[in-house]
């Protein structure tokens, strides 16, 4: 474009017949130049990218089947839960003087899925404060990469690749795009606060970090887990509960670090992968991204909402927040409830 303006100068001030001639001539090579040029690389990757931007059509009764089906075919564990007392989110009185997985054994849980050593591997690869850019090392991009190794080979993922392909959805066009497009949605990197990549899809549900003073994520229980086990070295306190599901869901206060999270939710009892699939499956579905619906399932004849949201930025999309919410109580759910407590 530089030489393409000298050269314009140049024959304005000598010939402006010999100037016009040329123009067009350069005008032409110009628009061939274009149009023909070769797409870059992140030009693929956008393009790839926008077509997944358009939500599965399924119906509500489908989805509900397949969660059914999914939850069916997936590993479980059966957990005792130590809800102790009500609380509010404007509540300061601590409501619970114990852990909420008091009689949980964290080795026990490790053994549950191929998939939680690998997840216990990530935690430590974040940095919690958003604002604060986000530096990945070799070791932790392979870190995530065995995630996802043990991850998509795993039978609620097989299961969700299968679905979608069924489906003809361009996320599962085949196997690489299917791995490729869960890396993006979860594990690429955006701004959340200050316009630097300080936070990604997966921290934000999976390891939960710090905004704007309060505790915002973290919708995980084996991450919830984890850091009530090692409570001293993240001052990490238990608050109470604000709504329980039985064993298998909860809404609940916390502290971590010193900043509070007034109301937290997640599954409990649930593998990583089983997670990583619903949650995938919902968000394709039913994201709130102006005009979508929440995605309803049960689990245990306990009525569930998952509440998922993008966020794009330069073309790209990501997961930007994802949380179960609770669903209206039915007598299925309270029988179901009143087992565990």
């Amino acid at each position: 474009m530089l030489i393409y303006i000298h050269l314009i100068f140049y024959f304005s001030s000598n010939n402006f017949c010999l100037f016009s001639s040329f123009r067009r001539i350069l005008i032409k090579i110009f628009l061939i130049i274009n149009i023909f040029k070769i797409p870059s690389t992140s030009s693929l990757n956008n393009f790839e990218n926008q077509k997944i931007l358009f939500s599965l059509e399924i119906s509500d009764l489908k989805i509900k089947q397949f969660i059914s089906q999914l939850y069916k075919e997936s590993l479980k564990l059966d957990v005792s839960v130590n809800f102790q007392g009500h609380t509010n989110n404007v509540d300061r009185i601590d409501r619970a003087k114990e852990p909420l997985f008091r009689d949980v054994n964290l080795t026990k849980v490790l053994l549950l899925s191929e998939s939680v050593p690998k997840l216990f591997k990530l935690y430590d690869n974040y940095e919690p404060f958003t604002g604060r850019p986000e530096i990945e090392t070799i070791e932790e991009k392979n870190e995530i990469k065995d995630f996802l190794d043990v991850i998509i080979k795993s039978k609620p993922m097989d299961m969700l690749y299968t679905f979608l392909k069924s489906k003809d959805h361009p996320i599962a066009k085949n196997q690489s795009v299917f791995r490729h497009s869960l890396e993006q949605l979860w594990f690429g990197q955006y701004s959340r606060s200050l316009g630097q990549p300080d936070s990604s899809g997966f921290e934000h549900v999976f390891i939960g970090e710090f905004k704007q003073g309060i505790v915002s994520g973290l919708h995980n229980w084996i991450r919830f887990l984890y850091l009530e086990k090692n409570k001293n070295n993240f001052h990490f306190d238990y608050k109470g509960y604000l709504i329980k599901r039985g064993n298998i869901f909860g809404v609940v206060k916390f502290s971590w670090e010193d900043l509070m999270k007034p109301a937290g939710s997640f599954l409990i009892g649930t593998t990583p992968e089983f997670e990583f699939a619903l949650y995938t499956f919902c968000f394709l579905s039913r994201r709130l991204n102006g005009k979508g619906k929440n995605c309803n399932f049960e689990l245990n004849g306990c009525q569930i909402t998952l509440i998922s949201y993008e966020l794009v930025q330069q073309g790209r999309l990501f997961i930007g927040s994802m949380y179960p919410s609770a669903g209206q109580m039915t007598n299925e759910c309270r029988r179901s409830r009143d087992l565990f407590t």
